[in-house]
């Protein structure tokens, strides 16, 4: 048993020792356990192992890119292609993103479409003791106050002729309408202006 631990003690200290950087010396990232391509670098860029998750923190964007969802995280004036969604013009930094409610439909197959497109909110008389809105001086009160934004978006789908665009509520009811579509074979060109359109982070694609 005493000849056991000791070589047990021996391989947990070599493991260990094999493990620590020498004096002054950098670790190595292991960039191979965030992608298999060449996308991550480890320190400020990281892509899943699927290529359906994009972390860019140098441009604060974020990209998400799977059958059923497609969107963004970014700054203004940011333009991103994902599979079958592309965001051609941003006005207003936000998210925005496509949504197939479908069943179990892939976006470019999907007759309904939740759009969305989430901007800065915050409490009415919200205040905070920077500009970074690291700390709170006064959490405000109701009514939540929602940034105006406008983005122009491409949707490739199966159902482009056919797929019309509505305005919701947050309770999900169709208030109006959005007529600024353009078609092509295939796709989809749309713009949404919350000023315009209606003060809602919510909208609708639907093919009926």
């Amino acid at each position: 048993r005493s000849r056991t631990a000791s070589t047990a003690r021996t391989l947990v200290s070599a493991r260990v020792t094999r493990r620590l950087s020498p004096p002054g010396s950098q670790p190595k990232l292991n960039t191979a356990a965030i992608s298999g391509r060449a996308a991550s670098d480890g320190i400020s860029r990281f892509e899943s192992a699927t290529g359906e998750l994009l972390l860019d923190t140098k441009r604060n964007f974020m990209r998400i890119n799977t059958p059923r969802l497609q969107g963004f995280c970014a700054e203004a004036k940011t333009t991103a292609k994902a599979n079958d969604f592309s965001l051609d013009q941003l006005d207003e930094r936000g998210c925005v993103a496509a949504v197939a409610i479908d069943g179990l439909k892939p976006l470019r197959q999907a007759r309904r479409i939740t759009i969305v497109y989430a901007t800065d909110a915050l409490n009415n008389r919200m205040t905070f003791q920077d500009e970074e809105r690291k700390t709170v001086s006064r959490y405000g009160d109701m009514p939540i106050l929602l940034k105006m934004g406008r983005f122009t978006a491409t949707l490739k789908s199966d159902h482009a002729d056919a797929l019309k665009l509505y305005a919701l509520d947050l309770a999900g009811n169709r208030t109006r309408e959005i007529t600024t579509v353009k078609r092509s074979p295939g796709q989809l060109q749309f713009s949404i202006d919350t000023h315009r359109d209606g003060t809602t982070v919510f909208f609708e694609l639907a093919a009926e």
